[in-house]
């Protein structure tokens, strides 16, 4: 534990402590042995390594175990920042082995005085995170112009060198990507100034960036947590910025973009965007992937849902208060949830659902005129989804083999088992929706049920033996549930 020097030392510190507390001894031996601990508590290098001999040494007395603890205290309490990282690190771990030890005594004055110690250590942590708070807090506006102008530059510097040396491009790439991931973690809980300041130009970098495949995921990220903050209204109302011309125009082209069934960063962007336009708190279950990659693009998708998920939560939020009314851009933005809403993954058309149904329960987006023209298109393209369709056999078909919607499932879920547990809850989930939309808009509703109830009975009964599995009856199965959701 300690070398003879420190052994030694402790030795006499307990000869000295002891004769304190002697009362055969002298006033004036007691008083130098109390000046001579005192002195060395005040002064010496190795105060904490000789009180940890001291405390841990079970061949001395409790009155110089005790001193032991004391002396590691004082360290902690007023030379914690004049000692060595190797220093703290030896008293930290030291002071947590005793007390992971059951501590060295079942005195109670002996127990406290290693609380204090791990009191000390702990206001310490505390104190030191607090300097870090404040310093961040005080130079955070030129941090943030700091890492907007890393963002320009070396994107910039990406694009010039993608097409001619892809090794430095590669290298800009990393240091957009890693600045992306550092404003993530700051943009949680910096002051919303900072967020918006220069009009809104970090949040307009990031919007730009959706439509950048090298970036679009660690964007989106960022984006996520800005747009899924929590707060007053007055904190809130900056992001109603996101709603301009020009980042709507970014969130529509990335999600009307559909990708390849084959592209799998892309799928994970889009599951990342519509998070963003949510601005809801969604649980997203991440289905197992074949690579690395594929994981990567498979949480941009969450990111853009996410994002999408946090303005929409906002939107509702915000909308009818403070005089705030129906934003600019807004069919925009219901264009790009419908995208979601059309894909041919049941997953992110499932991820796209709670958009819809916040909207639809809120008093004052439920009346506004112009989400009530997309209620139809979103009956539409949202109704043929509560039809079941038979998990794809085989290890990995293609979408020439089985339909798109399978193909995805196949990606999505590792057997018939799950995804029929994740179908049957997405219907649940679907057809809740249906049954607002039935207030908000009945005529539509009942119009659409209408016309598939028309189309099903036209189609020749010509079949026999029919089974579960079934298109035919898996889709008089879903009209079934379509029409009791009212």
């Amino acid at each position: 534990m300690a070398g003879p020097d420190v052994a030694a030392l402790a030795a006499d510190l307990a000869r000295a402590v002891e004769l304190t507390m002697s009362t055969g001894a002298s006033q004036a031996d007691r008083l130098r042995a109390y000046q001579a601990c005192e002195s060395f508590k005040e002064t010496s290098p190795l105060c904490a390594e000789a009180g940890l001999y001291l405390a841990a040494g079970t061949q001395h007395s409790l009155i110089s175990r005790h001193f032991g603890l004391q002396l590691m205290e004082h360290t902690v309490k007023y030379r914690w920042t004049q000692i060595s990282q190797q220093e703290k690190i030896f008293i930290k771990e030291n002071a947590m082995k005793l007390l992971a030890a059951g501590g060295i005594s079942d005195e109670s004055h002996m127990k406290d005085a290693l609380s204090r110690v791990i009191v000390e250590m702990t206001l310490e942590s505390n104190q030191r995170r607090k300097d870090i708070y404040h310093a961040l807090t005080a130079n955070m506006a030129i941090i943030f112009d700091f890492f907007l102008r890393l963002i320009e530059l070396h994107v910039g510097q990406f694009r010039l060198l993608s097409e001619t040396d892809t090794s430095k491009a590669n290298g800009h790439g990393r240091v957009v990507q890693v600045v992306l991931l550092t404003l993530t973690g700051f943009v949680e809980w910096v002051s919303m100034t900072h967020i918006i300041a220069q009009n809104g130009r970090l949040l307009q970098i990031l919007c730009l960036l959706l439509n950048d495949a090298a970036f679009q995921y660690p964007a989106a990220e960022c984006l996520s947590q800005i747009v899924n903050r929590k707060g007053k209204v007055d904190e809130r109302k900056p992001l109603l910025i996101l709603f301009n011309t020009e980042p709507m125009q970014c969130l529509l082209t990335a999600a009307k973009n559909p990708g390849s069934i084959l592209d799998e960063q892309h799928y994970l962007f889009k599951k990342k965007l519509i998070q963003f336009s949510l601005w809801f708190p969604v649980t997203f279950d991440i289905p197992k992937t074949t690579s690395q990659n594929f994981k990567e693009y498979y949480a941009f998708e969450p990111s853009v849902i996410l994002m999408s998920g946090g303005l929409t939560t906002q939107l509702c939020t915000l909308w009818g208060k403070d005089g705030i009314l129906r934003p600019n851009n807004f069919s925009t933005f219901l264009e790009a949830i419908l995208a979601y809403s059309s894909h041919t993954s049941l997953s992110l058309a499932h991820s796209a659902n709670p958009l819809w149904n916040s909207m639809l329960k809120n008093e004052h987006v439920a009346r506004d005129p112009v989400f009530l023209s997309f209620i139809p298109q979103w009956v539409q393209c949202t109704a043929p989804k509560i039809i079941k369709f038979n998990y794809p056999v085989g290890k990995s078909p293609t979408a020439g083999e089985v339909s798109e919607s399978a193909a995805y499932a196949k990606i999505d879920f590792d057997s018939e088992e799950e995804f029929s547990a994740f179908f049957y809850r997405c219907r649940s989930d679907l057809l809740d929706s249906f049954r607002h939309a039935t207030v908000v808009a009945p005529l539509v509703t009942f119009n659409y049920v209408e016309q598939w109830l028309i189309k099903c009975l036209q189609v020749p009964n010509l079949t026999t033996g029919i089974t579960l599995s079934d298109p035919v009856y898996q889709e008089w199965e879903a009209l079934s549930n379509f029409s009791r959701a009212y």
